[in-house]
């Protein structure tokens, strides 16, 4: 009887582990063993957006978190499975991993322009915000400005002036029906009768000669063109103006180096870019340069000789560098004399539209320009071109068909519909989140408003 209830007890015993060791292996984790997605590739217009699906296997998997990754968001970038083409190009690679076993799956995106569109004259409307000759602050009925060139927007819809025979940078608040100084001497008795100079300070203690350009970076950073002192000057949200590169105190010249290392002769058009890269139209030395946020500054573009010829890098050629502008891909648009030049991140330069001067509408080199002063570019690729000696706003699509947007040709200040409305030489210009255009008209020293009726 011991016996038997001793094998009674060791079966009970080898029944229960049994039982035990088939819970902990049904209530185990089911681990991953695999991703997939529902594309491996796509195509996408740019401004547009989808959604990637990411299926784990097997499907009672525990532990399925996954991770998105594009390999360049400013092309196609992707948060939690949707994807939004931001410019044209690729095809850029957008990876979903898990984080039990790093199993991964991708999907090749490219991302293309949609058709190219065009806009009737009768479609936009000139008004004018402010401005007159003089050197007075206030309210946007009295402020003055004398012979402004340079204009920035920031995203919050303030505009900066670059005025260059002032010499300060005009803060512009709209919305505030108020125009102030945010760097440079307070407003003189008479126009030109301001102090110029080079002094590094804060606010009205500062001091440049021939703010020709300025441009804005993601932190509301200023970078100026200060033509006749040669040099990139930085003003801060606060005012606060340093060097940012070339010679300091003024030294003309052509040097790639550091900071206030480098040289530059007679800087013009200046633009940065998404990372903080600035770059810079440096006119006398016929070369379009690069200049890091760490202020290291390279030749992008431009043999140094005079001319109009296409190539890579420094095969360049360039004859009357003015304003630039840089899209979302990395591409620079200068203003070289009656053309506009294509430039792209790698430093192959190109034609986009103009081959001589004149006033014609056309595609690429059929188009004629007087003299293309500055260049802004919106979020889909199309260019607006101030051309200052013929008087217009002339818009550029992707291909290079070039249109005449506002202006008759004729010098005038009225305010109007496109076909309608006259500019006295239309100098800066650039472009808000919305869309609206601003320009400065220089020889009336008004700074102008493009908006778009549909």
């Amino acid at each position: 009887m011991k016996t038997t209830r001793c094998f009674t007890t060791m079966a009970l015993a080898v029944a229960a582990l049994v039982m035990s060791c088939n819970d902990d292996e049904k209530n185990k984790p089911v681990a991953v063993t695999g991703v997939e997605l529902n594309a491996s590739t796509l195509s996408l217009l740019v401004g547009t957006d989808t959604t990637l699906v990411a299926t784990v296997t097997p499907l009672d998997a525990e532990n399925t978190l996954v991770e998105w990754n594009s390999s360049d968001p400013e092309i196609a970038s992707v948060v939690d499975g949707k994807i939004t083409a931001v410019a044209v190009g690729g095809p850029v690679t957008v990876t979903v991993t898990t984080n039990d076993g790093g199993f991964t799956a991708t999907c090749d995106v490219t991302v293309t322009a949609p058709p190219e569109t065009f806009v009737s004259p009768e479609d936009v409307t000139v008004t004018t915000i402010c401005g007159s000759v003089g050197t007075a602050n206030g309210t946007l009925q009295r402020a003055q400005f004398g012979m402004a060139q340079g204009i920035a927007v920031a995203s919050s819809g303030i505009i900066y002036v670059g005025d260059n025979v002032n010499y300060r940078v005009q803060k512009v608040d709209v919305a505030g029906d108020n125009v102030s100084t945010l760097a440079g001497p307070p407003p003189a008795m008479f126009i030109m009768m301001a102090p110029g100079g080079y002094i590094n300070a804060t606010g009205e203690d500062a001091r440049f000669s021939n703010l020709i350009a300025i441009a804005l970076d993601a932190a509301g950073n200023i970078y100026a063109s200060d033509l006749e002192n040669s040099a990139i000057r930085k003003i801060t949200p606060a005012g606060v103006v340093t060097t940012f590169a070339g010679g300091d105190p003024k030294q003309v010249g052509y040097a790639d180096a550091t900071g206030t290392a480098a040289r530059f002769n007679k800087p013009y058009g200046i633009a940065v870019d998404g990372d903080g890269n600035v770059y810079v139209a440096d006119s006398e030395n016929y070369r379009v340069r690069k200049i890091t946020p760490a202020g290291a500054v390279t030749t992008l573009a431009g043999s140094g000789a005079q001319g109009t010829s296409d190539g890579n890098g420094t095969e360049a050629q360039f004859s009357g560098l003015h304003g630039l502008a840089v899209d979302r891909a990395g591409n620079i648009y200068v203003a070289d004399g009656s053309r506009v030049r294509k430039i792209t991140p790698a430093g192959v330069v190109t034609t986009l539209a103009g081959e001589g001067e004149g006033f014609v509408d056309g595609n690429g080199a059929e188009a004629r320009f007087g003299s293309v002063a500055d260049i802004a570019v919106d979020a889909n690729g199309y260019l607006y071109v101030t051309d200052m000696s013929n008087n217009c706003v002339r818009r550029i699509t992707p291909s290079g068909v070039v249109t005449t947007l506002a202006g008759t040709g004729t010098a005038g200040s009225n305010d109007n519909t496109g076909d309608a409305a006259t500019f006295n030489h239309p100098a800066g210009i650039d472009i808000d989140a919305e869309g609206n255009l601003y320009l400065l008209d220089a020889s009336t020293c008004k700074l102008r408003k493009i908006t778009f009726n549909n």
